[in-house]
């Protein structure tokens, strides 16, 4: 399974970027939470809403975008 992770454009013309990927190997999702913020309460009702994903997997890589910097980690590597 692929992941691309997107941010707001640091030059700030309202675009989103593509900033890094996370690459699984034998993997799936562990579980999935939506938050969503009080509307209600002036503080929090700008906040958008948000979701936590847990993964359980044998290997994970990933690469940032600029630059093309690659790091890999298994559960079976030795240390």
């Amino acid at each position: 399974s692929r992941y691309k992770f997107f941010r707001p454009n640091p030059n700030g013309d309202g675009t989103t970027e593509q900033f890094y990927t996370v690459n699984f190997k034998q993997g799936r999702i562990n579980s999935i939470k939506q938050f969503v913020p009080d509307t209600i309460v002036p503080a929090t009702s700008t906040n958008p809403p948000l979701e936590e994903i847990t993964f359980v997997f044998h290997t994970i890589g990933w690469t940032y975008t600029n630059g093309g910097m690659t790091h890999e980690d298994s559960w079976g590597s030795q240390r």
